[in-house]
This record gives C-alpha cells, structure tokens and sequence, in this order.
C-alpha cells in the first residue's frame, strides 16, 4: 500500500498537469480565431506615390515660357520654324554672330573651316553640336572648340540628339493597308544611279564601274550619260518606279551612323525599287525595314552581288518580297528631333555635360575611329 502523504502528492501533481493541458488547449483555440480575424480586418499599408518609380512621359505644363534657340550661321535647309509642331515651346532665330539673350547656340559642324574665330560663349548658354554630314570636312579644325559643346545632334546613335534621315514606326492592326500594285512588265530596266560628286573618299565610282561588268547601270547627272534635272525629283523617281528594278544609294564615305535620304527616298515615296546599301559601318538594318534592301556588305565580292541582283530581277515573288515592309511599317517624318531638343532644353539640368575634346567624339581617336577607308575593292 502506498502511503497517503505520497498518493496525495501524485494527485495534485496530476491536476496540475491536466489544468495547464486545458489551458493550452483554450490559448490555441483563441489565438488561432484572433489571427483569422486580424488577416480580415487589416488593410495593408498604403504605398506613398513618391516611394515608387515610374516611367512617365514628361508633359508640358499648360503655360510655358518659350526657349530662344539660336542657330550660329544656319545652313539654308533648317527652317525657322522647326518647333511649330512640338509639345512644348521653343522659337529660332539665327544670324552670323551669337545672340547672348538666347538660351542655346546650334553650330552647324560642316560649316566649321580653319579659319572660323571661335565666338566668345556667354555664361550659362547651352552649345549643340549638329551635323548630318560625315566629319570628313572638319578634321583638324576642331580643337579650337574643346569644351565649348555641351550636346551633339548628329545622324549617329549616340548622339544626345539623334537626327536621323529618316525613321519608320509599326502600323497599327486596326489600320486597312492598301498597297499599290506592282507593275512588273514596265520593269525593263536593271539599275539607276543619280550622282553628281564623281570623285569620293569611299571610292563608290570605283564599286560601281566594276559592278557594270555584271549589271546594266544608267548613270544620271554630271558623272554619267543620262540626265534628270533636280528641279524635276519627282518625274525622276516616277520613272525609277516605272522602269528601274534596284537604285545605287551609295554614301561617299564609310563612317558611323552616316546613312542619308539616298537609300530613304525609295521608301518614302513607296517606289517599287529596291536599294542598293554602301557607306554604313554599321548593320543597315539598325536603320532600315530588315529583308527590303541589298547591302554590298553581306556579298563576298562585287561579282556575287552582281549575281544575286541578277536572279532576283528574273523572279517576280522574289523581287516583290522586298516589299512586304509596306504592310507592318510607314516612314516617319524627320525634322521631329528638333521637339527632343526643345523637350530637353525645358529640363536642362537632366542632361548636363560638355565635351572636352569634341573633336575626339566627331573624327575619333586611334583606338576608334569615326570613318574607315573601304575594303571591297580589289
């Protein structure tokens, strides 16, 4: 027999364990209800607009003073009025000296020769740098510039500005295409090059007489036998559309970015005409509908291009395939840079820089340089 002192001991022990069990029991029960409750009725906390980054398109406000754009010694093909269009406000005015009241100074770079004096800067005024020509012109006049620029506007990619010749943009679905018909039995005719510069650093001339060996080219202006006046553009390319199966668009150097309207009139005025591409260091592609153009890069010779031009002038689908870009993509005006520029000088200090050596960024340097003599001529 146990003893009663023990026996009590154990049953008090017994309770105690059993009422700290029932405690536990009830805790979890109220704690698991209270939780639920909570999770029900709690909102989460609200994000402040400023704590999140978004992508916006900056917009005017509704009044907004307008820049004064001043452009040192404008070349004749920029119009005064090339912010009419924009979003926000900017006018031009120029002249052959700088206008301290104006908040910006274009100099045109081609224009740059040695003997240009280099115009005092007021304090506080943004320079660009515009070009749309290669910069075989300015070498060596440059460094009196350094750090003078504080924006390029060229046709290079890289450039702060970039002004292209031309630009394409995606067609909406919801939009009807209607393309004109090809009239191929008018298409008697293999090339056409229009040109009036004979001699060039890129050696186009040379390309082309030895491409002659392997297609019938009609040479028109001061370096062939044909003739279409200028003052008569659009008869020339009427008669391109007609006639010509591939168009030389040539450029006169090799050098970065420099692709100009040459290859960009056959697509803005929807000829029937296929470009051939030469100048461009870089993909033409970058630049223009991929699979509408023929680019003297990708053939290992003259002779191989002649060859392909050739085939594809004997094969309607095939000639009409370089057109299928009609159907996804239209060409874009181009003096539309000029609204990035007055976008940007509204919020001037989001791109603030200058160019030490700008005759570094235009012509290069010997680990990089902006042109290249060609290679496929042998």
């Amino acid at each position: 027999m146990w003893p009663w002192s023990f026996l009590k001991r154990a049953f008090v022990l017994l309770l105690c364990i059993a009422v700290c069990y029932q405690l536990k029991t009830i805790w979890t029960y109220f704690n698991k209800h209270l939780s639920k409750s909570n999770a029900a009725t709690t909102k989460p906390l609200p994000i402040l607009e400023s704590s999140v980054t978004k992508d916006k398109i900056i917009s005017p406000p509704k009044e907004e003073t307008s820049i004064h754009v001043h452009y040192y010694r404008k070349p004749v093909s920029v119009s005064l009025q090339a912010f009419a269009r924009c979003d926000h406000k900017c006018h031009m005015t120029d002249g052959d000296t700088v206008n301290k009241d104006a908040a910006v100074t274009i100099v045109h770079g081609p224009y740059i020769t040695a003997d240009w004096k280099v115009p005092p800067k007021p304090p506080g005024q943004i320079w660009v740098f515009q070009a749309m020509e290669p910069p075989i012109g300015v070498q060596g006049t440059l460094q009196k510039w350094r750090g003078l620029f504080n924006w390029t506007m060229t046709h290079r990619r890289d450039s702060d500005i970039f002004s292209p010749y031309g630009s394409f943009m995606k067609i909406p679905k919801y939009s009807n295409v209607k393309l004109s018909p090809l009239k191929w039995e008018s298409k008697d005719r293999q090339a056409a090059w229009f040109v009036s510069h004979c001699q060039t650093v890129g050696k186009r001339e040379l390309y082309t007489k030895k491409l002659a060996n392997s297609v019938d080219i009609h040479i028109y202006g001061g370096c062939g036998d044909y003739s279409c006046p200028r003052a008569q553009e659009k008869s020339c390319l009427g008669e391109l559309d007609q006639h010509y199966k591939y168009y030389l668009a040539f450029e006169n150097s090799f050098c970065d970015g420099y692709i100009t309207e040459k290859p960009f009139k056959m697509y803005w005025n929807d000829l029937y005409t296929i470009p051939i591409t030469r100048g461009l260091t870089e993909r033409y592609d970058m630049f223009l509908p991929p699979g509408s153009f023929l680019n003297t890069d990708d053939f290992p010779s003259i002779e191989k291009l002649g060859e392909e031009m050739n085939a594809i002038s004997k094969n309607k689908s095939r000639f009409e395939s370089f057109f299928n870009w009609r159907k996804y993509y239209v060409t874009e005006e181009i003096d539309l840079f000029y609204c990035d520029l007055c976008r940007m000088l509204h919020y001037p200090d989001k791109y603030r820089r200058v160019y030490d050596k700008i005759e570094d960024w235009v012509i290069g340097h010997p680990d990089r340089r902006a042109c290249r003599d060609p290679k496929d001529i042998k």
